[in-house]
């Protein structure tokens, strides 16, 4: 049986007709995620410790 495939759901398409700046793109995208958490104000809430934070995986 075929799969139809839907190439509307990729972003930079597929095949031989793929985005040729794919790279470019998918790397502005992780710099601009990166100054976007380097430069938010990060704070805890009022009354929370750095010791009250569960970094354990579950």
């Amino acid at each position: 049986m075929l799969q139809q495939q839907h190439f509307e759901l990729l972003p930079f398409g597929g095949g031989r007709r793929i985005y040729p700046g794919i790279n470019m793109g998918t790397t502005v995208l992780e710099l601009a995620l990166a100054n976007l958490l380097y430069f938010f104000d990060w704070k805890l809430p009022i009354g929370m410790r750095e010791i009250d934070i569960d970094m354990e995986e579950k």
